[in-house]
């Protein structure tokens, strides 16, 4: 069976499935893995990692960190928010960078 964020993590936030939807659709692979602390996409195009946190701050091993974070591939963290908008808008950016 494929590890996904849905097999792999519980109790997310409701919106979860709308936020994997949408990274997806721009491009980024479900590479979620229980053994890490949330949710992750990978784009290979972009070669960057989303990183997707719980959305109750109470749930997050880390409760300093934003829900979202942009990740280049040395590991260096380019963004971070709590919103998904927020996140959307910097990605399209990064995508109309990149053509």
């Amino acid at each position: 069976m494929k590890r996904t964020w849905k097999n792999q993590f519980t109790g997310l936030g409701a919106d979860m499935p709308k936020i994997a939807n949408k990274l997806e659709s721009l491009g980024f692979i479900d590479e979620s893995w229980g053994n890490d602390i949330c949710p992750k996409f990978f784009s290979i195009d972009l070669n960057l990692m989303v990183w997707v946190d719980y959305e109750n701050e109470n749930d997050r091993e880390f409760k300093i960190g934003k829900r979202f974070a942009i990740v280049a591939q040395d590991d260096d963290c380019i963004f971070e928010t709590d919103s998904f908008n927020e996140l959307d808008e910097v990605i399209k950016k990064i995508i109309e960078t990149k053509k």
